[in-house]
């Protein structure tokens, strides 16, 4: 496995703080990049694009996504953004870009509003499509879930793209139940995925999977899927008790019990709640992720570096030898950054681009925040 760090030159403006840089290739070459403005913890700006026909090497200029800008909810005190976007070339070359509605107020996220936070409205699964061919986009869509009232959300994940115009999205919803989260009142979450068919710029539902819970503080959240050499499929899951999880399934249906990575050698991979994200190299499957190294404990949830291992999904296992850094631990004026909202997209058969993003809050002031933006090119 060969790790090359990129430089994307001038994908995004000094002057701004850019977060959950994410990209998609091309049928044509170029690269298709999304990523979002962050003013505070939680508090997004509209997510933005860019196109580069040469790898990151030039860029045009970032544009906001319009079906994605934000808009006041009537008779409330809550602005609804659109947050947590990941892109996806389709079948037919055009772009869809998949999120989650989230709503703010003056103080920032509601969700750390307390005293708004029990009446904002429900968050959803939204999407939009931008077409190659006039590069047009299409209005905001919303992610159907048939029986599901409350809040559901496509946030920083990895969708599987099935033959005729399908695909395989996972998705992660209020359980019914809450907890206790630093201070605050939060639902508890699980997990499915669900099938959608693609019919014209709209995502029809076909079928929805069994939930995947897990009854310890927010529950199990942000799942990845992938598609298994063995013709299965897998998904890994950010959890909050010390533990990555993954799931396995032969039809992205019926998802088997959730099951905690581990090492080869049977020891427990100590981690903190962070997403993970997938990558393949020919017929080798990989897992990207945060841990516990033993040299990290200063920083919080072990967000950095951001490590690389080869991974079997059916035993639940990461090979101890093949773990990289795939990008190291950076401190700007003693300030470490933070990793963990990162993107894997595959470039071809055996190559992949990881993007993400390395945030450096001030430690006086949480809405003073600058990032630094980090791009790998995997073979």
């Amino acid at each position: 496995m060969n790790i090359e760090l990129l430089d994307f030159h001038n994908f995004a403006s000094p002057e701004h703080c850019w977060f959950h840089p994410a990209v998609t290739p091309l049928p044509d070459g170029r690269i298709f990049a999304t990523a979002q403005r962050i003013n505070g913890s939680d508090f997004y700006g509209c997510p933005v694009f860019a196109l580069s026909p040469d790898l990151g090497a030039s860029w045009t200029s970032l544009a906001e996504i319009p079906p994605f800008r934000s808009r006041t909810v009537p008779g409330t005190p809550f602005v609804e953004g659109v947050a947590d976007v990941r892109p996806f070339t389709l079948q037919d070359g055009s772009v869809a870009v998949f999120g989650c509605t989230t709503f703010y107020t003056d103080k920032g996220n509601a969700v750390w509003d307390k005293q708004a936070c029990a009446s904002r409205p429900p968050e959803r699964g939204v999407y939009a499509v931008w077409s190659p061919e006039g590069e047009t986009w299409s209005e905001r869509g919303v992610v159907e879930l048939p029986g599901v009232k409350k809040t559901y959300r496509t946030a920083c994940t990895q969708a599987v793209l099935l033959e005729h115009d399908k695909l395989i999205l996972p998705i992660y919803l209020d359980s019914g139940c809450t907890c206790d989260y630093y201070g605050h009142r939060v639902p508890r979450l699980a997990s499915l995925t669900a099938v959608y068919k693609k019919v014209g710029n709209r995502f029809d539902f076909v079928a929805k999977s069994n939930l995947l819970e897990l009854p310890v503080l927010r529950g199990c959240i942000e799942p990845s899927a992938v598609h298994l050499a063995n013709g299965g499929y897998a998904l890994t899951l950010r959890a909050e008790d010390g533990n990555m999880y993954r799931a396995i399934s032969k039809d992205a249906l019926d998802w088997s019990d959730l099951r905690a990575w581990r090492w080869d050698d049977g020891q427990p991979i100590e981690t903190s709640s962070t997403q993970q994200h997938w990558l393949q190299l020919g017929t080798r499957l990989y897992l990207v992720y945060t841990r516990r190294d033993g040299e990290n404990d200063d920083i919080m949830r072990f967000r950095a570096p951001l490590y690389i291992a080869e991974a079997d999904a059916d035993r639940a296992v990461l090979f101890r030898a093949s773990e990289k850094v795939l990008f190291p631990r950076q401190a700007v004026n003693g300030i470490e950054g933070l990793f963990g909202n990162f993107h894997c997209a595959q470039r071809n058969g055996d190559s992949a681009l990881v993007t993400d993003s390395a945030a450096y809050f001030d430690k006086n002031d949480n809405s003073k925040v600058t990032t630094i933006v980090m791009t790998a090119l995997v073979s």
